[in-house]
């Protein structure tokens, strides 16, 4: 049987970060500012986009994150939004500048105040670009929450770097959920949670855990 190490993260995709800057602070390709000085709320399947500008083939706008590793979104919801499923766009600009593609990620909240990382390596990015045009949340109506979610930051994050060990209570029953959102394992023992699964992050009761099992 292979032993699994378990790994706190501080975002669903990605490994928790040293700097980070506010969008409020990185003009567009238009050099314009899209202040992000106040929260974001999505209430009644109501949503967001950021910024309001559409874009336009050839031009943009779009951020230029080149110089990044990553962007890291946090949410809030209510208590009655506990364990449902919203789905976050970000626009990805095609190198060729003639359009744009979804990066799609499922956030299911396990606590009230989640964190979402966009790794800027992984695809679409990485067969793209690193400019992102805007984002949308949720993505669509069969995707909202009961009541609201609040968009409390976006920043982009410079480096991307490793986690500290932690481990979870071996005889409390968990459910265990991949990075999409899907349940893997209903109503488990702590100490059998990770036990043959796949090397990556997983939300383990109400803790972000990477797995890796030598």
């Amino acid at each position: 049987m292979k032993k699994a190490l378990l790994f706190c993260v501080m975002a669903l995709i990605s490994l928790s970060t040293f700097s980070q800057t506010s969008f409020a602070d990185i003009a567009m390709s238009d050099g314009n500012m899209y202040p992000f000085s106040a929260s974001y709320t999505v209430a009644n399947g109501g949503s967001i986009y950021v910024p309001v500008s559409a874009f336009t083939a050839g031009t943009g706008p779009y951020w230029d994150l080149s110089s990044y590793q990553g962007v890291e979104f946090s949410f809030t919801c209510t208590a009655n939004d506990l364990n449902k499923k919203m789905i976050l766009r970000a626009g990805v600009v095609k190198a060729d500048l003639s359009g744009v593609v979804d990066a799609l990620k499922d956030v299911v909240f396990t606590t009230e105040t989640q964190v979402v990382t966009y790794n800027l390596s992984e695809e679409p990015f990485a067969s793209n670009s690193k400019w992102i045009w805007g984002f949308k949340n949720p993505w669509s109506g069969n995707d909202v929450f009961t009541d609201s979610i609040t968009v409390n930051s976006i920043k982009a994050l410079s480096t991307l770097t490793s986690v500290p060990k932690t481990s979870i209570d071996k005889d409390a029953i968990v459910d265990v959920y991949n990075i999409t959102g899907t349940l893997v394992r209903k109503g488990i023992k702590g100490s059998e949670a990770t036990i043959g699964l796949s090397n990556g992050i997983y939300i383990v009761g109400n803790k972000k855990m990477y797995v890796k099992n030598n």
